[in-house]
């Protein structure tokens, strides 16, 4: 049986990233050729992830210039963290973003009872009548026991409306930490640097780092944890924080290479900015489902260029 698309494509940037670092023997050599040999789709992924590469090396001194600053996401199993390594070079940018798209591993897919796709917003109702709305590439697993409604934040982010109940809190567990309420609102979501950011809509929560730091927080305040650190933030602009549940990001006076992270939470492949727009700041609301007409919009009004060099990635310079 043949592989799925998205296995084939994970196996043959493997093989370009190392042919590219030259960690290749002889036998390694022949394993390639047999594989591409063993059917047409292996030949047609491998020459695929190899146009891809070749395409980018056009902007090699952009990627150079960058890749210091820039640190692109990494989406998950072994094969695509490498193709994603992070380096001083073209070779470990181009990787970085050419990396697979893949929403969930295997286990997060067991494990949860609820996830959403890249762009999916969805909206659920908990067995005890509280609500929980799931952003762009998210996941949680219930688990109500008789004294406790408990929830793991597995991946992306969450926002929780609680139906009170005080003989049973209600409690988020994210990385190391958790989250605890009885009835309230708030969000919680796991940033790329392992740390947790909540923001509180309604009420009060009381947040643990896992390990002896707590601390509580109240509607429209936002604290993180994580590294055995807990920052409490302040006040924050709630509205736009949480825009996304109602399809929309709201993005108010942020660098232009901060915005498009942002953006690209919803879009497909990597979004990237070149040059010296990166810093320029910019303020606007963007639909969810539009995101690419949101970056033709930004083009427009900075006068810069839009390039869709592949399916998987987007330059905007």
């Amino acid at each position: 049986m043949v592989p799925s698309n998205t296995s084939l494509q994970l196996i043959a940037r493997e093989w370009v990233l190392r042919l590219a670092d030259g960690d290749v023997t002889a036998d390694d050599v022949e394993q390639l050729k047999a594989w591409r040999a063993a059917h047409p789709a292996h030949e047609t992924a491998f020459c695929e992830a190899r146009r891809s590469w070749r395409s980018l090396q056009r902007f090699e001194p952009d990627f150079q210039r960058h890749a210091a600053t820039d640190a692109p996401k990494a989406r998950a199993t072994l094969t695509a963290a490498r193709w994603g390594r992070v380096g001083g070079t073209i070779a470990a940018m181009a990787a970085s973003i050419l990396a697979v798209v893949i929403l969930f591993d295997p286990a997060t897919r067991m494990q949860a009872d609820h996830l959403t796709g890249t762009g999916e917003i969805q909206k659920i109702y908990l067995p005890d009548g509280s609500r929980a709305v799931l952003n762009t590439d998210s996941a949680i697993d219930v688990a109500y026991e008789e004294g406790e409604r408990r929830i793991e934040l597995l991946r992306g982010e969450a926002w929780f409306e609680v139906r009170p109940d005080p003989s049973k809190p209600f409690i988020v567990h994210a990385h190391e930490g958790q989250v605890r309420a009885v009835g309230t609102a708030f969000s919680v979501r796991l940033e790329p640097d392992d740390r947790t950011t909540v923001i509180v809509s309604h009420g009060t929560v009381a947040i643990s780092d896992g390990a002896s730091i707590t601390s509580t927080a109240s509607v429209g305040e936002r604290v993180s944890f994580g590294g055995r650190k807990l920052t409490q933030e302040g006040s924050v602009d709630i509205d736009s924080l949480l825009s996304w549940r109602e399809r929309r990001v709201v993005i108010r006076d942020r660098p232009l290479h901060d915005a498009v992270a942002e953006l690209d939470r919803y879009h497909r492949g990597a979004i990237v900015v070149l040059g010296p727009a990166r810093e320029q700041r910019i303020t606007g609301i963007f639909e969810t489902d539009g995101i690419d007409a949101g970056l033709d919009g930004i083009a427009a009004a900075r006068g810069l260029d839009v390039i869709h060099l592949t399916p998987l990635l987007t330059i905007l310079r």
